[in-house]
């Protein structure tokens, strides 16, 4: 046995209560160990929700060494690398993999510096795609203290997170500085007030947020206060100082056993030594560059910035930033927006919307930023201001970015619709349903929008209403936007073709690239060259030297694949009718 007998207490998204005792966990992990008894090799994706179901697989599969990643409902667990799928009810064959190793983290020793005990309960509401929640799980399995199960969107809202710990007064509590700066000041009086029930408090992830520690807490709390430090190569925390009632500089810290510090010529900080971490299937190197600066103050050293103009924070990001007025704005997997100084870089503000967003911010005027998120949520969001001016319900997530046409806000959902929204009021002006997930913004032209959906299907809309004017179907998943240049849409798919067809959806040309697959738009490099990037790396300049409906003088079409500063160029005519479909083949050139 690795882990001891522990308890769990789930608080579920209804408010309902469920407790697990020792014994009721026990017997539903030797029932999860044997749905898991033919696994030998690979790595398992639990695609559950977040429950005490989950907690257990976890401790199953820890308890019979086998690797596994917890994946999020919108995620593919194949694209993540893994061999087998459980979702809580069977085993079937089929984000970053995070190989935990229970030596790596040096729990007996956290548990210990923590003193934490069976008759403890352990707050477990970091999310399951954050590192720092293996800590908060293994500390319980390996002390047999109660885990206290939450849900995710507590983390998110602030009145529910302080009611978590006015209820059930866990007594270690694991938070991130952002989190903890979002609860009242009735709340952080009570955290670190005289009669706090919290005996051990782990801050890590940003910079510790020291000025507010010493606001709320008196001089007769309890607590003990840590900043954890550390980075996803060391397997999550590397080093822990604890915080005094009189602190002033908060440094770096005692590093945990096996780990070592060491500082650069450039005074960068630097973390090594044997305990390492496997990121996608590579280990990390003997000294991590932390891409902090530190100086030495009072014989410890503290962190005084970054290596560069970069602004750390902890948070997935798969959205490219956008610009609002004097803000960069970034929509983040922990449900958050944030607004970033342009200036500086400083995160000025962060606004929570519950759940992961994926998408890109639209900026409307540079004063309002749209943004969808994962709970079925679009809001709308003056960064000025600092509100939500309002938020409506859409019918599922995206990771297309909101499209502004004239006071309507279009946006596509992976559950196939396509919603235009009141930019003013934020009712729906119309929903139009197509058959299958869109992962692609509408491209708005001249009063009609065009949609590409996994299925393959084309589909024309009139913004006016939304009605369908027409569509045809390549037959290809389709995860791009429709790219528009001239009088000529531009669709290029998962599977590697470009299509070219006008306005109409009638398909002039299709050429086909092997080894290639685009998920990205076509884009217009100049008024007769377009760029297209495949995933495997190849970058394609594609150019019409003519129209694609001349039928006497032939295409001028040419191809250009380049590498490294050098190109290759790919000449052919053409004298066939204008509808006839060409393939085109090419000796892929690969980026590296």
């Amino acid at each position: 046995m690795i882990t001891v007998p522990f308890s769990i207490q789930e608080v579920c998204d209804s408010g309902e209560e469920l407790l697990l005792s020792a014994h009721a966990v026990c017997e539903r992990v030797v029932s999860l160990k044997h749905a898991f008894r033919d696994i030998s090799t690979g790595i398992v994706a639990l695609l559950m929700e977040r429950s005490s179901q989950l907690v257990c697989a976890v401790v199953a599969l820890v308890e019979l060494h086998i690797p596994f990643i917890i994946v999020q409902q919108a995620h593919d667990p194949v694209s993540l690398g893994a061999r087998w799928i459980f979702d809580g009810e069977q085993v079937s064959v089929s984000v970053k993999l995070f190989r935990v190793f229970l030596k790596l983290l040096q729990l007996v020793l956290l548990r210990e510096r923590f003193s934490i005990l069976s008759t403890d309960v352990i707050l477990c509401s970091t999310s399951f795609c954050f590192d720092p929640s293996i800590v908060e799980l293994f500390l319980s399995f390996t002390s047999g203290a109660r885990l206290l199960l939450v849900p995710d969107r507590v983390r998110s809202q602030p009145h529910l997170l302080a009611s978590i710990l006015k209820k059930y007064k866990p007594t270690v509590v694991q938070l991130t500085p952002s989190v903890l700066s979002l609860l009242d000041e009735a709340t952080l009086s009570w955290i670190f007030g005289d009669l706090s029930p919290i005996r051990c408090l782990l801050i890590g992830g940003e910079r510790f947020p020291l000025k507010l520690v010493r606001l709320f807490r008196t001089p007769s709390n309890p607590t003990r206060i840590f900043d954890v430090y550390g980075i996803t190569e060391v397997s999550c925390w590397a080093t822990v100082a604890e915080i005094s009632h009189k602190c002033n500089h908060v440094a770096v810290g005692t590093p945990l056993r096996s780990t070592l510090l060491s500082v650069s010529e450039e005074s960068e900080l630097l973390i090594g030594g044997t305990r390492r971490c496997c990121v996608n299937g590579t280990w990390s190197g003997e000294f991590t560059a932390t891409g902090d600066v530190v100086e030495e103050i009072d014989g410890h050293l503290v962190i005084v910035g970054r290596t560069d103009d970069q602004t750390l924070i902890h948070c997935r990001f798969e959205a490219s930033p956008a610009i609002c007025g004097e803000f960069i704005v970034i929509g983040g997997y922990d449900g958050g927006v944030y607004f970033l100084s342009a200036d500086t870089g400083a995160v000025e503000w962060r606004f929570t919307c519950g759940d992961v967003i994926k998408a890109a911010c639209a900026v409307e005027d540079n004063q309002f930023v749209y943004v969808p998120a994962y709970n079925r949520k679009l809001f709308k969001i003056n960064p000025k201001s600092r509100e939500c001016v309002w938020s409506c319900d859409i019918r599922s997530g995206s990771p297309a970015n909101a499209v502004i046409v004239k006071k309507c806000i279009l946006q596509t959902t992976i559950k196939g619709s396509v919603e235009a929204i009141d930019a003013l009021t934020g009712m729906h002006l119309w929903i139009y349903q197509v058959q299958a997930p869109v992962f692609s913004s509408v491209t708005a032209f001249d009063y009609s929008g065009f949609i590409g959906s996994v299925d393959g299907m084309i589909t024309k809309l009139s913004l006016k209403n939304g009605k369908k004017d027409i569509a045809t179907n390549v037959r290809e998943p389709i995860f791009a936007s429709v790219s528009i240049s001239g009088k000529f849409l531009y669709i290029v798919t998962e599977r590697g073709s470009l299509f070219i067809a006008d306005l109409m959806l009638r398909i002039i040309r299709h050429f086909s690239f092997p080894s290639c697959s685009f998920v990205v738009p076509v884009i217009s490099i100049s008024h007769t060259v377009l760029g297209i990037i495949s995933s495997s790396g190849l970058f394609i300049m594609f150019s019409e030297d003519i129209d694609p409906f001349d039928e006497i003088s032939g295409g001028g079409w040419w191809v250009e694949l380049q590498e490294r500063g050098t190109t290759q160029r790919l000449a052919w005519t053409h004298t066939a009718s204008a509808f006839d479909h060409i393939i085109l083949h090419v000796v892929l050139v690969r980026l590296l």
